[in-house]
């Protein structure tokens, strides 16, 4: 029997929070206004000259004052005005660097209760999945989607932004354009849609594309969107379709998260329902790289083993899709590749031998994509 947490006491050391701005030169900059935001309104003293000089140079003095600050008066308010607004402004930027600060107590707060709602809906559904008429497998689903909004917000943080997902699928368009022209229809189904980035632009390219996937929270994001999508299996939804019925089956990111049998049936499936000459794309992490092989293709906990391209390419032309290509994606790196040394002798070239493998291994694709086609009818 499964226990409940239990908490420990221990001392955790909290990274001090940045401020918004660097007050300490806007405050300077203030009181610089301050000071020189108008004229004086006292002459200097004037102690090198005596007699009728000094009062000539004090008479003058004064109306050159008098005379500035008419010609500067209207300027003059305008300093003070920029200063009482900037003064408020700093004020402002206070009270809401104070009010962040408490939404992230608040957030944290909210984040230690769902928590502890997720831990007591699961030890819920163990408790009553005996109880009830309900089968295990009902249960069992259940607590399958209560990690929906983990998953959604792992999505968010590591898949890129809606418009940059986009940008990046749209390389697979040609391949769309040929299987509308091969199967004279633009029936896409695409397995795994997630946040809905491809159903977007193929229907923005005039495509009808309908998606399947089980997160719930982000098959919503489809459907506020206006994108057709079901909750279902991907397997059971391809299933459930007519023979030679659509022209590509797109899977972005998901064979990386099918047990090896269930990859064959999907490859077995989309040969059935391709139309002759349909298309099927699946996209998935490249572990030639090896930045991703050994490290960020597990930033994914859900990820079961990566795919060779040669590997997934076998595999498709075994089930039957003809003239298969693959294609290795690369997307920017923080860093520049290595580069190669200027010169002639022995020891040069094998260092820059050495930096082409290294470049190949670490700045190589980071993804890639197997294309096969159902042949069509002679």
């Amino acid at each position: 029997m499964q226990k409940s947490p239990v908490k420990e006491n221990r001392v955790v050391v909290k990274p001090k929070r940045e401020r918004l701005l660097n007050w300490g030169h806007l405050e300077g900059d203030l009181r610089l206004i301050e000071e020189h935001g108008g004229l004086d309104s006292i002459v200097p003293e004037i102690t090198t000259l005596k007699g009728l000089k000094r009062r000539l140079a004090l008479w003058t003095s004064r109306l050159v004052l008098y005379l500035s600050r008419v010609m500067t008066k209207r300027q003059t308010q305008v300093n003070r005005s920029v200063l009482n607004s900037l003064g408020n402004m700093s004020h402002g930027f206070d009270r809401i660097e104070a009010s962040l600060v408490e939404l992230d107590k608040q957030m944290v707060n909210m984040k230690s209760d769902i928590l502890s709602l997720e831990y007591r809906l699961d030890r819920l559904l163990e408790k009553t999945s005996g109880e009830t008429g309900h089968s295990t497998a009902d249960f069992l689903e259940e607590r399958h989607h209560a990690m929906d909004a983990l998953y959604l917000a792992f999505e968010n943080r590591f898949r890129g932004s809606r418009e940059e997902v986009k940008r990046r699928l749209e390389v697979y368009l040609p391949c769309m354009e040929e299987a509308a022209k091969n199967t004279e229809s633009k029936k896409v189904v695409d397995l795994g849609c997630g946040r809905g980035e491809w159903l977007e632009l193929l229907r923005e390219s005039a495509f009808e594309a309908n998606g399947v996937d089980t997160n719930r929270l982000q098959l919503e994001e489809c459907r506020k969107r206006g994108l057709p999508a079901v909750e279902q299996e991907v397997l059971e939804h391809l299933r459930a379709l007519p023979d030679a019925s659509v022209a590509a089956i797109t899977g972005f990111h998901i064979a990386e998260h099918l047990p090896f049998l269930v990859l064959i049936k999907i490859l077995d499936e989309t040969m059935r329902v391709l139309k002759p000459g349909g298309v099927i794309v699946l996209e998935t992490p490249n572990p030639e790289n090896v930045d991703v092989g050994a490290c960020s293709f597990y930033l994914d906990p859900t990820h079961k083993n990566p795919l060779v391209p040669e590997s997934l390419q076998f595999l498709a032309g075994q089930r039957g899709f003809i003239n298969i290509d693959v294609i290795r994606l690369v997307q920017p790196f923080r860093e520049k590749p290595l580069e190669p040394l200027a010169g002639t002798d022995v020891l040069t070239i094998k260092i820059n031998a050495l930096v082409g493998f290294l470049n190949n291994r670490f700045y190589s694709s980071q993804d890639f994509a197997v294309i096969g086609r159902k042949a069509r009818v002679a």
